[in-house]
């Protein structure tokens, strides 16, 4: 009898943990950490918020992974990891389980390496196609 109801209690705490609120640690250059900073200021949004609006805003344009090749069950891609050539920034960021495991298949189904180099790359676009303050607006 204590099986039956094992089903019900995996599926509520399943509910819970995509309910609840994770820290995860992205990984930022410095200058787009200052440029995501006047984003912040411009549209008082938090860290969560200007992540999740720059993916929202970016996700359909960021290139995927080409098509595995033939003949090959693996990618055989393992190539040591890269030293970050440029400075970079620990920032961390409050998200909903269900927005976590929605980044994560994005990444999944991207050519980037890891959920930093995804929300980098989402960044930067979202960053770049905003319009610039005029000289006088500022």
């Amino acid at each position: 009898m204590g099986e039956r109801g094992s089903g019900g209690s995996r599926r509520l705490a399943a509910a819970a943990e995509a309910r609840s609120r994770r820290m995860i640690q992205i990984y930022l250059p410095v200058e787009l950490r200052d440029q995501v900073r006047e984003v912040q200021a411009q549209d008082e949004l938090s860290n969560a918020e200007v992540i999740l609006t720059a993916i929202e805003a970016t996700h359909e344009h960021l290139q995927l992974r080409p098509d595995p090749r033939p003949g090959g069950l693996f990618s055989r891609d393992y190539r040591p990891r890269k030293q970050a050539v440029e400075r970079v920034v620990q920032v961390g960021v409050r998200l909903l389980g269900a927005d976590i495991d929605q980044i994560d298949s994005l990444v999944s189904a991207s050519h980037t390496a890891s959920r930093s180099a995804y929300i980098v790359a989402a960044l930067k676009a979202y960053v770049a196609q905003r319009p610039r303050p005029r000289e006088d607006q500022q």
